[in-house]
């Protein structure tokens, strides 16, 4: 009779073990898909965000040469070209993919910048 009763019970028994086992694999495969996707969009915006720091830096280098071009040049050839075309063409040169968009933007971004120093410093301010 307990062997009747146990061969009619244990496959019951083993299909819910089953079910829950699945149940269980199933939510932590999920919640781990979920990390990943989270993960996966947390690296990207780093990536972009630290690509964009890099166009920044170099937007800078390419401000300060062109300052200082223009700054210790007195001949009047130079002078008529524009400050902003030279800026523009030789952040080009560093970074070729640059849009119109995006080369004006860091123009802007540098030129505030720059400017916001020079206003500090005529303020008698310590520039941060």
């Amino acid at each position: 009779m307990t062997e009747l009763l146990i061969n009619q019970i244990a496959p019951i028994a083993a299909t819910a073990i089953v079910a829950i086992l699945v149940a269980i694999i199933k939510q932590v495969g999920r919640a781990a898909i979920e990390f990943f996707v989270t993960k996966k969009k947390e690296v990207e915006q780093n990536i972009k965000i630290n690509g964009h720091e890099e166009e920044l830096n170099i937007a800078k280098e390419v401000w300060n040469i062109i300052e200082e071009k223009f700054r210790i040049t007195e001949n009047a050839e130079q002078i008529l070209s524009s400050k902003a075309d030279e800026f523009d063409n030789l952040l080009l040169q560093r970074i070729p993919e640059l849009s119109a968009k995006n080369l004006e933007d860091l123009r802007q971004a540098i030129a505030g910048e720059y400017n916001k120093g020079k206003i500090n410093l005529a303020q008698g301010t310590e520039q941060s």
